[in-house]
């Protein structure tokens, strides 16, 4: 479902149930699944795992959305959402079992094999510190009863929320001697997640078993798997929550050293810029990561944006960064445009860790202006700032780019995509 087709329908709800007024009169409101279901399917217009994900009136008016029971959501200010932090950016090899033949550690499609893999290689094992673990419970099930305190993202004052057997989903459980470990993975980049979908199952089974119950937030992308404790300190406290550690661990041998990027930037051969719009996309482990998601199924704007962390915007941002280095290319089938990895995309994709970012450095710096920015670093030692970059950029002969009235703020965003990329090439390489 679209998000601009959320958008309408939370219009339409908002106004014909005055849910504005309800929250500043009562400081909630409580909206059934029948009611929403007069307007649209409620399982597509309810489940929000990212901020960027919330519906136009949600986000301008601070709203957020949480089951309560099997048919009922609350809509309040409740802050609801917890940003990524990055503690470490080391990463260590861990090795592969040979004598294991179904799961391809190389090519790893779903959520379910990431953590599979990760499970035989003893990589949770070694994060959770709890050595004789095993797979437990994992899928749909009932929250029970509970309530808890959670914070009004405007008056900073907490509240009182009751849950009766709302739905929740594991992805993954491990028992071992000493913990209960539940696992929520993801194979895509985000900068903020819903803290529900960690709390309401840690709350579930805190009080069923005896051990303490440990929560990791597991994240799998372009080789690199990223895992991170977290501990609510206060257990009937949803934004009590505090990262504990962090910890990236790889199966390949990722050392990439300065010679060989130098290597690049001396025989790569420049190429003429493409009839695709400028790359606005200044996170480029996304980019990487949606060539990942492409691996498996077509993309439209739509499906990224209802699915990942972007919006309709975003979306269009990224999957032209994709364009723009030759790996997806844009199609129209029954009046829909899909996304769809190139030949060149594919091969990138079932390469080793180091042919992969050695490719994608090369794709980069075919385009002169990275190309002159990275030698810049590399010569003078000192990394440009997005306003040098602008200021270097007016001199290029870039697609479309300063073809605007306001020409500054276009260099400008494009100078920030630019500065983004090469720092993603600085941290790629072995110090």
């Amino acid at each position: 479902m679209s998000k601009k087709k959320a958008d309408v329908v939370w219009e339409e709800l908002f106004e014909e149930y005055h849910i504005l007024d309800e929250i500043k009169n009562n400081g909630y409101f409580i909206i059934k699944a029948s009611q929403i279901k007069k307007v649209y399917e409620p399982r597509l217009v309810t489940k929000f795992d990212h901020s960027i994900n919330l519906p136009k009136i949600f986000k301008k008016h601070k709203i957020s959305i949480l089951p309560i029971s099997r048919g009922e959501y609350i809509l309040s200010n409740h802050r609801m959402f917890f940003d990524f932090e990055e503690i470490s950016n080391e990463i260590e090899q861990i090795n592969f079992p040979a004598y294991i033949e179904s799961v391809d550690k190389d090519v790893i499609t779903s959520e379910t094999v990431a953590l599979n893999s990760s499970y035989i290689s003893g990589m949770l094992q070694d994060f959770i510190e709890d050595e004789n673990i095993f797979p437990t419970v994992s899928g749909r099930m009932g929250s029970g009863k509970f309530s808890f305190n959670i914070i009004n993202d405007i008056d900073g004052k907490e509240s009182k929320v009751d849950v009766a057997n709302s739905q929740i989903e594991i992805d993954g459980a491990y028992e071992g001697d000493k913990y209960l470990t539940l696992v929520e993975a993801k194979q895509h980049i985000s900068n903020d997640f819903l803290i529900r979908q960690i709390y309401f199952p840690y709350r579930v089974w805190k009080d069923k078993v005896s051990k303490e119950v440990k929560i990791v937030y597991f994240v799998y992308s372009n080789g690199i798997f990223t895992l991170y404790e977290y501990k609510f300190e206060d257990p009937n406290n949803y934004n009590s929550l505090k990262l504990i550690k962090q910890k990236k661990y790889t199966y390949e041998d990722i050392q990439i050293n300065v010679e060989t990027i130098q290597n690049i930037i001396n025989t790569v051969t420049i190429v003429e810029e493409p009839e695709i719009p400028f790359p606005q996309a200044d996170d480029f482990r996304k980019v990487i990561n949606l060539c990942e998601l492409a691996k498996n199924e077509d993309l439209t704007k739509e499906f990224i944006a209802s699915e990942y962390e972007f919006n309709i915007r975003q979306s269009d941002y990224y999957t032209n960064a994709c364009r723009y280095l030759g790996l997806m290319k844009k199609e129209r089938s029954d009046g829909i445009t899909y996304y769809r990895l190139t030949d060149e995309g594919e091969s990138m994709l079932k390469s080793s860790y180091i042919e992969r970012q050695l490719f994608l450095v090369n794709r980069i710096l075919e385009h002169k202006i990275f190309h002159d920015v990275l030698q810049e670093n590399f010569e003078t030692g000192y990394s440009m700032t997005t306003n040098e970059i602008e200021d270097k950029m007016m001199s290029y002969d870039l697609y479309h780019v300063g073809m605007k009235t306001d020409v500054s703020s276009t260099y400008h965003r494009r100078a920030s995509s630019i500065r983004g990329w090469i720092l993603w090439i600085l941290s790629i390489i072995e110090e």
